[in-house]
């Protein structure tokens, strides 16, 4: 018996060194979740979107009484903007290499994939909503020598091409969003140049799909209403090839491009919870190919909700 007791204190130490890690890891994780939050929704503090109603002659004395600046009437109906709503414009830029910044500011590469993700911290719900690149709307343009032009009618797309290629140009797109939106709180941009959608996809160890078109032109797997799951070139095909000389193709591309985001995001989560740090992993590995300002405390917040 007497040999059992310095082994019982070892084995002890270990229960206690092990139980002291993980205590500092859940208190770093915890930190690092509080101050991201705060910081996310500090961006749209005592913001919001000027929302449009229908016509308000119908409200009621009560309703008038109580109408208050963020309220809407759509439909007959009355809604309160959610202010606890987190919103995010993920942009696909039309470009292959490492993001570099430019004097050019006709060079930046077009904003080929747009889309607003919207979480609701509450129910852990997320929805994405498609923008087509072809949407008209205000835009900043530039010239070759760095000079701002003005503002003109044109496709949303091209609003990042008018810029240096880096964080400008996704400022000023989700600046063009926003005001699209009627003055939407975003709050955090994530522009990925095409070149890492295979980079991210295998970190993920792919995604699946059900292929919504066939495009066994460019890879012999897609072949359209099977199931695959996508591994390198292949994802990267899937969500950035179409055939220009089809009319309206950009819109079999941006359900093709939705239907990937979605799954995408299923499927980090999922790998998620087998490895915590993969939303700092996947942060690292595309920081050459990207533009954000969510910050490692903002994903460490968001990988909980």
């Amino acid at each position: 018996h007497r040999g059992k007791k310095p082994i019982n204190k070892i084995l002890l130490s270990l229960l206690l060194l092990v139980v002291t890690v993980v205590g500092a890891v859940l208190i770093v994780f915890f930190v690092m979740s509080s101050i991201g939050k705060r910081d996310l929704y500090r961006k749209s503090k005592n913001e919001t979107p000027a929302l449009v109603s229908d016509n308000l002659n119908g409200l009621t004395e009560k309703e008038k009484l109580m109408w208050e600046d963020d309220w809407v009437r759509y439909d007959g109906e009355i809604y309160d903007y959610n202010d606890d709503i987190l919103t995010f414009l993920v942009m696909g830029i039309d470009q292959r290499n490492e993001q570099k910044d430019s004097t050019d500011l006709t060079k930046g590469g077009q904003a080929d994939a747009l889309f607003l993700v919207v979480l609701n911290p509450h129910d852990k719900s997320t929805k994405i909503i498609a923008i087509n690149r072809d949407t008209m709307t205000d835009i900043d343009v530039g010239s070759v020598d760095g000079v701002y032009s003005g503002t003109v009618k044109g496709q949303i797309a091209l609003q990042h091409g008018y810029g240096s290629g880096y964080e400008d140009s996704a400022v000023k797109t989700v600046s063009a969003v926003s005001n699209l939106f009627y003055d939407l709180p975003i709050h955090g941009y994530f522009a990925v140049n095409m070149q890492a959608i295979s980079i991210i996809n295998d970190e993920v160890g792919g995604v699946s799909v059900n292929v919504l078109e066939d495009l066994t032109s460019e890879d012999s797997s897609l072949i359209k209403g099977t199931t695959v799951t996508l591994k390198g070139d292949a994802a990267y095909e899937y969500v950035q090839h179409r055939d220009t000389s089809i009319e309206r193709s950009n819109m079999d591309r941006l359900a093709r491009q939705k239907q990937y985001l979605t799954n995408f995001i299923s499927t980090a989560k999922n790998a998620t919870k087998d490895n915590m740090n993969l939303p700092i992993d996947l942060y690292n590995e595309l920081s050459p190919y990207t533009t954000t300002d969510i910050k490692s405390t903002d994903i460490t917040y968001l990988a909980g909700t």
